[in-house]
């Protein structure tokens, strides 16, 4: 390997002492959270769907949560914030090609268009009974939206750090600040992705231990639930 390629490649990479520095902000911590209720919901719908081809797409949205985890240490936030919103667009595309294993194999066969994260969420809220009733009692459209225009609003503008210097390759280092902003709305992600997961996958709960199944409904409104008809058990 070129030896310069080899030291600015060395130079980005944190030592082990770095990383369990990095590891001890509360950040890190919050962090670990959002993820493991997503990777949860993984770990479900491959069980119980692992036998269609739109696993793939959970395997892709568990791709960038290890891809965020990554980047983040490396002061590439920017980049995170880009795999965050893409992993966004990956956990809705699975909410409806999952069900949909016609136009899943129409879109592999380049016989049809991806369908848009809007047009998703607005069929799953016209078509399934429980995606309505759930976007009249959280508002799930207008939270889905205002999340994934946060994203979008980092991703096209620009992050306060996260981007080399631009007259050399250098490490940016992550300040508290951004750690924050990042880790506000990767829960801000995880919470919406989470209520939009229930309200398509909700038989699915049965299948769940009782660890991962307090990971899902930590935090629900229980009674806005009940009143959509989805009732979750105390445990």
């Amino acid at each position: 390997m070129n030896n310069e390629y080899a030291a600015r490649l060395n130079s980005f990479l944190p030592s082990e002492e770095q990383l369990v520095a990095f590891t001890k902000v509360p950040q890190c911590e919050s962090l670990l959270h959002a993820f493991d209720r997503m990777t949860t919901w993984f770990r479900l719908l491959y069980d119980v769907r692992g036998s269609e081809q739109t696993a793939v797409l959970i395997a892709a949205a568990h791709s960038k949560v290890i891809e965020i985890w990554i980047l983040i240490p490396l002061g590439l936030m920017h980049s995170a914030y880009t795999a965050l919103r893409t992993f966004v667009d990956i956990c809705t595309s699975y909410t409806f090609y999952s069900s949909h294993p016609i136009e899943w194999e129409a879109v592999c066969e380049d016989r049809a268009n991806w369908e848009g994260r809007a047009d998703i969420i607005e069929w799953n809220i016209k078509f399934a009974p429980k995606c309505r009733e759930m976007n009249r009692a959280f508002g799930l459209s207008e939270i889905l939206n205002l999340n994934y225009q946060h994203l979008s609003a980092f991703v096209h503008g620009i992050p306060v750090s996260g981007l080399p210097a631009l007259k050399s390759i250098d490490k940016v280092n992550v300040l508290d600040e951004d750690l924050d902003k990042f880790t506000r709305l990767a829960n801000e992600t995880s919470e919406s992705l989470n209520l939009l997961f229930l309200s398509v996958f909700h038989e699915e709960l049965t299948s769940l231990s009782t660890t991962d199944y307090r990971t899902i409904t930590r935090g629900l409104d229980r009674r806005k639930l009940g009143d959509v008809g989805i009732h979750l058990p105390r445990v």
